[in-house]
């Protein structure tokens, strides 16, 4: 039996599961697939991820060359025990909540850290996949454009999107899809729109009007999310592009058109939406402007009575929060905590949580304090709500501790570093996205816990395999050890 040729077919067929893992990412929950129906299944990604992790492991088990393979094993070794420390920092959190505070491990936990093993496993699949074959990361990129499915929903009727995809918050109207938060959705769409702008920016063909055309469509979706990190996020990765290439090429007028069009497209992303939601977002920057942002209580009371969402209970089963200004009103007419809380005042709650466990507490860290609420958070907004951290940075270190941030801001400065030493010395549209998107997802990051956000950890596995690859490319062998090298 030629085990050589088998492993071979096994990781070709890991790296086409890759693929479709990543392009699954889009459809991270069933509603849109399944016309506006939430059903609770397991996400799609959640299941390519460990089959995909599987395959690679029999491919390298069974292919010689690929086993023999001094560099990536080398590769992989560096990033298996980065991403393992960092779990051990967390592990060391949950163990310092179990004695220091009594809480005892949760179905919950377990859940926590399945999560994020999923996002690391992401990680170290596109490693082992992507590396030595740039073509293929650029495949893996590509794969993110899979929100341009959605594109379709802007010219969709309103009164279908009601009924599918509605997310009736007290800040207004936004789009919701198939995400269980608007902050999730229009932080997916962060990437493709980069990516399409980083072809537009670096191509000089007539096409390239129709990569614009395309990221101003998937920036109207993300300002209709109502997700203001997102759209910050964005304006930041496309400065860090531009100033890239301004550095490239010290060409002030290019420049000057070049923002131009990217004010062009914000303005017309704006107008594309339809007038509720165009005045959502302009409520979510200017809080005080006095325009309609609210669907009329009919419309809502007659989505309630739909046989789907059949009462309230059905409606908070859903998890699409349908009529949430109905629900406060009329179900619980006093829920005790407004719905937005500023969050300076949950960073500041939670920064003093970690200065009392410098251990760290665990990945539920909402858990841990709710269950057990401290004298220094007793009637806090954050546990009141069971609400996150609302940053990364914050969530590693209730997690993991001081420790564990600290580890985790140098792997990350590190990632930061190699994207920025990549579009420098590159003059492709893939490098510079890599380093836009890292712009952009450090700033996104900033507001949201990220842990479980697999695309995240993608990026994050293509800019240190890109790396690795030009580093190949260049004859450095930089990850080998000494007596191998010789």
């Amino acid at each position: 039996m030629n085990f050589e040729r088998i492993g071979y077919l096994v990781f070709r067929a890991t790296r086409w599961l890759t693929v479709f893992a990543v392009l699954a990412l889009v459809w991270r929950r069933n509603a849109f697939i399944n016309f506006g129906v939430y059903i609770p299944t397991l996400k799609p990604t959640d299941v390519l991820v460990p089959i995909a992790l599987l395959g690679a492991l029999a491919a390298w088990v069974l292919a010689p060359s690929i086993r023999n393979h001094i560099a990536r094993n080398a590769f992989m070794r560096v990033w298996i025990g980065r991403l393992g420390m960092l779990l051990v920092f967390f592990a060391v959190g949950s163990l310092w909540a179990f004695v220091a505070r009594g809480h005892s491990p949760t179905l919950l936990e377990a859940g926590q850290y399945i999560r994020i093993g999923i996002g690391m496993g992401a990680f170290l699949l596109v490693c082992f996949v992507g590396y030595g074959n740039t073509r293929y990361l650029r495949a893996l990129s590509y794969a993110l454009l899979g929100t341009v499915a959605l594109v379709p929903l802007l010219f969709v009727p309103e009164e279908r999107i009601l009924s599918w995809f509605l997310v009736v918050s007290p800040s207004g109207y936004t789009f919701l899809g198939f995400q269980p938060s608007t902050l999730v959705m229009g932080s997916f769409l962060m990437p493709s729109i980069l990516l399409f702008l980083s072809l537009w920016m670096t191509d000089r063909t007539r096409k390239k009007h129709i990569f614009w055309l395309v990221a101003l469509l998937l920036t109207s979706l993300m300002l209709w999310t109502g997700a203001r990190s997102a759209w910050f996020a964005t304006f930041v990765g496309i400065v860090g592009m531009l100033w890239i290439l301004w550095r490239q090429s010290r060409n002030h007028r290019e420049l000057f058109l070049r923002i131009g069009a990217v004010l062009v497209l914000f303005l017309g992303a704006l107008l594309l939406l339809r007038p509720l939601a165009r005045n959502t977002a302009l409520v979510r920057i200017f809080r005080h402007l006095d325009v309609p942002t609210h669907v009329s209580r009919e419309i809502l009371e007659k989505l309630a009575s739909l046989p789907r969402l059949q009462g309230f209970e059905g409606i908070e089963y859903s998890l699409l929060r349908l009529p949430t200004r109905l629900f406060f009103e009329v179900a619980r007419p006093s829920p005790g905590i407004e719905f937005v809380d500023g969050r300076g005042k949950i960073w500041a709650e939670y920064a003093t949580a970690v200065l009392h466990n410098p251990l760290g507490v665990g990945p539920d860290y909402p858990t841990v304090f709710r269950d057990n609420p401290p004298s220094y958070l007793n009637g806090a907004v954050s546990i009141r709500r069971q609400a996150g951290a609302h940053s990364l940075w914050l969530q590693v270190a209730l997690a993991g501790g001081i420790g564990g941030l600290l580890y985790f801001l140098l792997a990350v400065a590190r990632v930061g570093k190699q994207a920025y030493t990549l579009s420098s010395k590159a003059k492709d549209h893939f490098a510079l996205w890599l380093w836009g998107v890292f712009v952009g997802t450090a700033v996104m990051v900033s507001f949201v816990d990220a842990l479980e956000f697999r695309w995240a950890w993608v990026v994050m596995a293509l800019i240190v395999t890109a790396y690795e690859n030009q580093l190949r490319g260049s004859g450095e062998e930089r990850l080998l050890p000494v007596s191998e090298t010789k």
